[in-house]
């Protein structure tokens, strides 16, 4: 499928402050793959060399400030588009949708661009992961990131 649509991946981000009576949330509603393109170099052999990664984030927010809903659009690949120093070469667009209560646009677009990040690319991790198995390979791990504002 060329858009895959985790149904199951909502998850909110509840924040409670001590000494103020908000109750702030930030939701994730979505996260989607736009496109995903991964292509097995077959006649690789011998030894990859430093696997290249490239991580592109873009922020949107809704023009209507009354939604309160952004967009992290997340740009990934791992390799290189057809040379031979590398075992594959992986590209994927994945995009977060996400909703707040309680924040102004500015702290949700913080909040989006740190832990919306990590949220966005534990899932790139995990389907990196399975896109590597699935072609017979053995996977690299990408670590975890932390990702700041």
């Amino acid at each position: 499928k060329a858009i895959e649509s985790i149904e199951n991946r909502k998850q909110e981000l509840h924040i409670n402050f001590s000494d103020t009576e908000y109750h702030k949330i930030l939701t994730c509603d979505e996260i989607v793959i736009s496109n995903v393109r991964f292509e097995r170099n077959l006649d690789f052999e011998g030894e990859a060399r430093d696997l290249e990664i490239s991580i592109e984030p873009e922020y949107g927010i809704s023009e209507q400030p009354q939604d309160r809903i952004s967009r992290l659009r997340l740009r990934f690949s791992a390799g290189e588009e057809g040379s031979d120093d590398f075992p594959f070469y992986c590209n994927m667009e994945v995009i977060g949708v996400f909703s707040w209560d309680g924040w102004d646009d500015e702290e949700a677009e913080k909040l989006v661009s740190s832990q919306g990040m990590q949220l966005v690319m534990s899932f790139v991790r995990s389907k990196f992961y399975s896109l590597q198995k699935d072609a017979g390979l053995d996977p690299v791990v990408l670590p975890s990131m932390e990702f700041e504002a």
